[in-house]
């Protein structure tokens, strides 16, 4: 019988690529099933997106398995072939329908005429794609707190800048000291109602950061410096 090997990893917690290899190649030498192919997707794949160009190698192996170029398809374990349940299960029976065997490692032969495997199979699918969307959800609500606090910062530090110890707010970074006293007198200029060419000439800053320093990161600069030297804490209104 001749097999092939379908791997994909969505994220760092999942088996490895290489370990999952090793655990089908394994799978195949006990069951004397000969690999002669293995299709690989690669790390950060979703198993909710089907689309070919987020997942070449699935879709290859799709057609080459329609084409009948082989008699099974080995995965670590079903999720492999999608979290998405609608999706897992259609391919479950193209699988049947195109006379390929699914086997995986961790149950072996899932045969789609045995009533037992095809429940497992469904409940299986079930369970993966209800527990992966509520760790989705779950992060994305994160995600939306996060936008919405107004003491958390979000993109990278701006120079002279770094986030504090809960990596939410932002405090002045020791190793760019000089970075974070360009930009606040950065800011003192233009509340002098100096000139952004006056500004530049004055600090050695570029214009271009002049101008996020104004009017994106001024805020941050300033509850630094109230962090910094609190016996500075005003109204954010420099002296």
């Amino acid at each position: 019988m001749i097999g092939r090997i379908y791997v994909r990893l969505s994220q760092e917690s999942d088996t490895s690529i290489e370990r999952q290899i090793e655990f089908c190649e394994e799978y195949a030498k006990q069951n004397d099933i000969e690999v002669d192919h293995i299709y690989n997707d690669g790390d950060h794949t979703s198993g909710y997106d089907s689309d070919e160009s987020e997942r070449p190698r699935y879709h290859e192996m799709l057609q080459d398995a329609e084409g009948g170029e082989f008699d099974a398809l080995i995965v670590k374990h079903g999720s492999r072939l999608g979290r998405n349940k609608k999706e897992r299960i259609r391919r479950f029976f193209d699988l049947d329908d195109w006379h390929v065997e699914f086997h995986t490692v961790r149950r072996g032969y899932v045969d789609p005429d045995d009533e037992g495997d095809f429940l497992q199979e469904l409940f299986s699918a079930s369970r993966d794609h209800h527990g992966k969307w509520d760790e989705i959800q779950a992060a994305k609500k994160e995600i939306q707190r996060r936008v919405d606090d107004p003491d958390c910062y979000h993109g990278d530090p701006p120079r002279g800048l770094t986030f504090d110890e809960n990596k939410r707010g932002l405090v002045v970074d020791d190793d760019e000291r000089e970075a974070f006293e360009a930009a606040m007198e950065v800011i003192h200029l233009r509340d002098e109602d100096e000139t952004y060419t006056v500004i530049e000439m004055e600090t050695g800053v570029v214009r271009s950061r002049i101008s996020r320093i104004l009017n994106n990161q001024r805020e941050w600069f300033l509850r630094a410096r109230e962090i910094d030297d609190p016996s500075r804490m005003s109204s954010h209104v420099l002296d």
